[in-house]
């Protein structure tokens, strides 16, 4: 008996020691994809389109009356059929030029095969077909897709100045993720307009793709940040619109379609004098590095006006972290770190300087010439 009892607790202690490794995989799996999703909701139509008006309400309705606005991004794409002269897309016709129409891209981006047509419907990805029970079925898929976590997070922060649209993105992940897409759109939130459609209700138009229908191919690391910026024209749109009604969308989307999260942005709008008031009274500031171009030591003044955690971080042009100078907590006043280019590892070439500051995001070109 007592042998029996030893060798029953050899055999428990081996399986724990085979089945808690798979036990912790599974928790740091889950620990590695705690961000939150917000989903993105495509919808391509046109305003000569007979059954948009009929079907677009379905899934607006679901999503307004089973969810909150923070938990997704809604967005349309106006196509070209079946009416050319939709004004949203023969304006960006006649931006692009027909070799270079990012509608046409996305479109074909997204799959002929599921496209099919106006109106498509695709949340995260995912096409579900037009019918009379369209507001069932998204507001069950939707409610699914929320449940589930999602491995990246989305920081953007959208600026006008000088008549420029300057759009700044962070992506953080806590796994290695290869082969992805990162797309911004400018959009007006809604408009209305007597279309020949009858449809008069128009949300989420998208207005143009930044840098354009194909967007931005990258990788990243797990607990490494990835940034992007683009800077655009600010000359959009047919009609006169409040700008204060515009808006930024960025989703990052996997080869096989699946959208792995999403997020837009209010743009703010300054001229120059406000530009420099803004500049003077933020909560922080990320003055000029100097001397820039530099070719040994780089001094990053910066100041803030309440205590807390600032991170610096330096990122090559593909957007990759490769230094992080500081992660750690300030007092309010003007403080100075320093980057030395012979301890840094640094090669030739141009560089993006990263301040986060209470979740808000500045951005600053640098050059290392040795």
């Amino acid at each position: 008996m007592l042998c029996r009892n030893m060798n029953s607790l050899r055999f428990r202690t081996l399986i724990l020691l085979l089945v808690l490794p798979v036990l912790l995989v599974m928790i740091l799996n889950i620990d590695a994809a705690a961000f939150e999703r917000r989903l993105l909701a495509e919808i391509f139509t046109n305003s000569y389109c007979p059954l948009c008006p009929r079907y677009i309400p379905l899934a607006q309705d679901a999503l307004e009356d089973s969810f909150e606005p923070e938990d997704y991004v809604f967005i349309q794409y106006h196509t070209w059929w079946p009416g050319n002269s939709d004004p949203w897309y023969w304006e960006n016709y006649e931006r692009h030029l027909p070799e270079d129409d990012d509608i046409v891209t996305r479109i074909t981006w997204m799959d002929y095969d599921q496209f099919m047509g106006v109106p498509s419907f695709f949340f995260d990805g995912y096409r579900i077909r037009y019918s009379n029970s369209l507001g069932d079925e998204v507001t069950d898929y939707v409610s699914e897709r929320l449940g589930e976590d999602s491995p990246l997070r989305i920081e953007i922060v959208a600026e006008v100045d000088d008549n420029t649209l300057l759009t700044s993105i962070v992506i953080r992940s806590e796994q290695n993720l290869a082969n992805l897409t990162l797309f911004l759109a400018l959009c007006e939130r809604e408009v209305e307009y007597d279309a020949q459609s009858g449809q008069r209700r128009f949300t989420g138009n998208v207005l143009d793709l930044y840098p354009d229908g194909n967007g931005v191919r990258f990788s990243i690391v797990s607990d490494f940040d990835w940034s992007y910026q683009c800077e655009s024209p600010w000359d959009i749109g047919w009609h006169d619109n409040d700008r204060e009604d515009l808006f930024v969308a960025a989703w990052v989307q996997r080869q096989d379609l699946e959208i792995l999260q999403s997020q837009d942005s209010d743009i703010q709008i300054y001229n120059k004098i406000e530009r420099e008031q803004v500049n003077v009274h933020s909560s922080f500031t990320l003055e000029p590095a100097y001397p820039n171009p530099f070719n040994s030591r780089l001094e990053i003044p910066f100041r803030i006006d309440q205590p807390g955690n600032i991170a610096i971080t330096v990122h090559d042009l593909t957007g990759r972290e490769i230094l992080r100078l500081t992660d750690a907590e300030f007092a309010s006043g003007r403080h100075t770190l320093s980057l030395n280019a012979d301890e840094s590892g640094l090669t030739n070439g141009i560089y993006f300087l990263k301040m986060i500051f209470n979740g808000r995001l500045s951005i600053q070109k640098i050059a290392y010439l040795r």
